[in-house]
C-alpha cells in the first residue's frame, strides 16, 4: 500500500475533533499519515499540533504549507467563503484536494475548481459524508434496482438544534452562502443522488423565526451576557479544554473570531427553517424542508420516495428503511446501521483517491449540484420566484 501525506487546512472543531483524530488513529492502516497543518491563527495551530500530535508540520503560510515535504493530499476546513481559492491553489499545487462542504457560495468559483480539477489532473472530493453512510449504502441499490420503479417524488425533511449556526461564522452569509449551502448541501445532494438527475428549477418559503433579531443589547456574546444564567441558548466557551484552547481569549486576540457570539443579533441574515420545491428533469419533483430549531437524540432526516410501483420510507434517527408496494399490503424493513460510519467510509475513500486517483463517491460534480441547488433555494426565498438553475451558471 503506498503510504500518503496528508496535511489539514483550518485548524478548528471540525479539522481538531474529525479529521486530525482519523488520521492520526486510524489513518496509518489506510496508509495515509497527518504531516501538516496550516491556519492564519498561530494560536490556534499551535493548540491543534498540541492536541493532535508534535510530530506534525504547522504552517501559518498557505503556500509554504503547499510545498510541505511529501504532501500529497489537502483537507480543507476553513469557512465556506475561503474554499474556492484555497481548493484551486492546492489543486494547482498537484495535490488532491477533499473540501468540506459547501464546495463554494457562489456558481462561479464551484466553476473555477470543476476547472482546476481537470487542468491539474488531480481528484476533489467533497464533504458529503452522508453519501457513505449506511442508510444510503443500502436505499441507492433498492432505487437502482427499480424496485419501486421509476421514482417520480422525493420529500425530506431534516430537523436538528442548529443553535449554533447562528452564533458562529455560519451566522453570514458573506461566509456560508446562507443555511441552504452551510447546511442544506448534505440533503439537497441526497435528494439528488436518489433522483439520478440534476435539478433544473427550485422555487420555495423560509424565514428566521425562532433566533429573530433582538433590537435592544441584551450582550453580544454568551461569555459577557448579563442574561448568561437564564438563556437557553448559552453556550461556554470554558465548558472543555478542547473548546478553550481553540476558541478562548488567546486565540480570539489573535484573529478576532468570537466562537460564541448572540444567536439574537441583529446582524444574523441566515434562515432558521425553509421549505422548498425542486423541479428535475422528465417532470419529476422534490420537496425539501429544514428546520434548525428541533432536537431528539441528533440529526434526524426523513424522506419518502414514491415510484411508478411503490413507495420507500426512510428515517435516519430510527435507521430503517420501509418498502411499500403499490395495490399490495406487501411491507419490507431493513434495520440499518448509523451516520457515523458515513465518515469513516468517507476517509477510506479519500486514502485511496490520493494514492490512486480513483473518483470520490462523493465527487466534485455532486458538491457543484447541491450547491446550485441551495443558491437557487437561497435566491428562490429571498426574491419570492422560481429560480431556474440554468440562469446560475
Amino acid at each position: 500500500m503506498k503510504k500518503v501525506g496528508i496535511g489539514i487546512v483550518g485548524t478548528g472543531g471540525r479539522a481538531v475533533g474529525s479529521f486530525g483524530p482519523w488520521l492520526v488513529k486510524e489513518g496509518e492502516k489506510y496508509g495515509a499519515n497527518l504531516i501538516a497543518m496550516h491556519d492564519i491563527n498561530p494560536v490556534r495551530l499551535k493548540a491543534a499540533q498540541s492536541i493532535l500530535g508534535n510530530s506534525i508540520a504547522i504552517y501559518d503560510d498557505y503556500r509554504s504549507f503547499l510545498n510541505a515535504p511529501g504532501l500529497d493530499g489537502v483537507i480543507i476546513t476553513t469557512p465556506c467563503h475561503t474554499h474556492a481559492v484555497l481548493t484551486i491553489q492546492a489543486l494547482k499545487a498537484g495535490k488532491h484536494v477533499l473540501c468540506e462542504k459547501a464546495m463554494a457560495i457562489t456558481a462561479r468559483d464551484c466553476a473555477a475548481m470543476l476547472k482546476a480539477e481537470r487542468q491539474s489532473g488531480k481528484r476533489l472530493q467533497l464533504g458529503l459524508c452522508l453519501r457513505y453512510a449506511d442508510f444510503m449504502r443500502d436505499l441507492i441499490p433498492i432505487i437502482r434496482r427499480g424496485e419501486i420503479g421509476d421514482v417520480k417524488l422525493v420529500s425530506a425533511v431534516e430537523t436538528l438544534e442548529g443553535s449554533s449556526h447562528f452564533g458562529r461564522w455560519h451566522r453570514l452569509m458573506k461566509l456560508s452562502g446562507g443555511i441552504l449551502l452551510q447546511k442544506g448541501t448534505h440533503t439537497l445532494d441526497l435528494i439528488n443522488w436518489i433522483m439520478g438527475a440534476n435539478p433544473i428549477a427550485v422555487s420555495g418559503f423560509g424565514g428566521r423565526d425562532i433566533f429573530k433579531a433582538r433590537k435592544e443589547c441584551r450582550g453580544r456574546r454568551c461569555k459577557t451576557c448579563p442574561e448568561k444564567t437564564t438563556c437557553p441558548e448559552f453556550r461556554d466557551i470554558n465548558s472543555d479544554a478542547f473548546t478553550s484552547s481553540l476558541y478562548g481569549e488567546e486565540a480570539e486576540t489573535a484573529d478576532g473570531y468570537i466562537w460564541d457570539e448572540c444567536v439574537f443579533d441583529p446582524v444574523v441574515d441566515i434562515m432558521d427553517n425553509v421549505a422548498l420545491s425542486v423541479s428535475y428533469e422528465d417532470g419529476r419533483r422534490a420537496n425539501y424542508a429544514i428546520a434548525l430549531y428541533f432536537e431528539r437524540d441528533g440529526i434526524e432526516r426523513e424522506f419518502i420516495i414514491i415510484g411508478t410501483k411503490g413507495k420507500i420510507v426512510v428515517s435516519r434517527q430510527r435507521e430503517e428503511i420501509t418498502i411499500l408496494r403499490r395495490r399490495s399490503m406487501d411491507t419490507i424493513q431493513y434495520k440499518l446501521g448509523g451516520h457515523g460510519e458515513g465518515f469513516h467510509r468517507q476517509m477510506e475513500d479519500f486514502a485511496r483517491m490520493v494514492q490512486k486517483g480513483t473518483k470520490p463517491i462523493a465527487d466534485s460534480q455532486a458538491g457543484y449540484w447541491s450547491v446550485l441547488a441551495g443558491l437557487a433555494g437561497e435566491i428562490a426565498v429571498a426574491e419570492n420566484r422560481v429560480v431556474n438553475i440554468s440562469s446560475l451558471k
